[in-house]
């Protein structure tokens, strides 16, 4: 059995004999995936994830840690191997690593998940990796990421909820089907979505301001597929301070 623990917020094997057993970096037998990895896949409740942190720093805190760990030394990280090896911290080619960078602004960090997301779309898919990709597609698992990171949002699995990360793109237009009732959707950049513009001051969704740095960094189902018909427009305003 495995159990989330306090001392190292991660999850850890409790015995038979309800002792627990501490381990860093130890494969578990699910899903051959390291236990590190495992605690940040908690897509039903990610308000409760933040929570057993204690509170949001500590939450932003070891999630910042756990993705800048992942890179290699040379880059300020702590993995030696490259793609060789499953990689012992956050791991882009993996699944349930796939919402990890997007979990800061449930903790009041949205920009956070603007610069992680822009750094993994720029640094590890590229053609360095198998087909420019991190790992293997999984029935289209990794393009489909790449894409909502190019978008700049992404579909939080099981609610209407879209979380807010940082569009690659001034100008982006996703053509949809006007037989099935949907809506064009035209995303715009402002200022330059540049290496250093990673950042969103502010989101303006079908005409209202979203605070994207406070208690808005998402957009909606209903903003995307509008009732009243008409095109849905996403203008980013972008800075390279957040």
């Amino acid at each position: 059995m495995y159990i989330y623990t306090h001392r190292t917020h991660l999850h850890c094997i409790l015995t038979t004999r309800n002792i627990i057993f501490y381990h860093t970096l130890r494969f578990t037998n699910i899903l051959f995936v390291l236990s590190r990895q495992w605690v940040w896949f908690v897509p039903h409740d990610i308000p409760g994830l933040v929570q057993l942190f204690g509170n949001n720093e500590t939450f932003v805190n070891t999630l910042n840690k756990f993705i800048g760990d992942s890179r290699s030394p040379k880059d300020g990280g702590k993995w030696k191997y490259g793609t060789f090896l499953a990689n012992g911290w956050y791991w882009a080619g993996n699944e349930p690593d796939l919402l990890a960078p997007w979990l800061f602004p449930f903790a009041g960090a949205q920009y956070l998940t603007a610069y992680w997301t822009r750094y993994l779309v720029n640094n590890v898919y590229t053609a360095n990796g198998k087909s420019g990709l991190p790992g293997n597609d999984d029935y289209g698992t990794m393009s489909s990421w790449l894409i909502w990171g190019l978008i700049g949002f992404y579909p939080m699995a099981g609610t209407e909820q879209y979380i807010v990360g940082s569009p690659s793109f001034n100008n982006i237009t996703i053509n949809r089907k006007e037989e099935y009732g949907l809506s064009n959707i035209h995303i715009i950049a402002y200022n330059n979505t540049s290496v250093d513009n990673i950042y969103v001051k502010k989101l303006i969704v079908n005409g209202e301001i979203r605070e994207v740095g406070g208690d808005e960094p998402f957009i909606y189902w209903n903003d995307l597929n509008r009732v009243n018909g008409g095109d849905v427009w996403l203008e980013f305003y972008m800075s390279d301070s957040f």
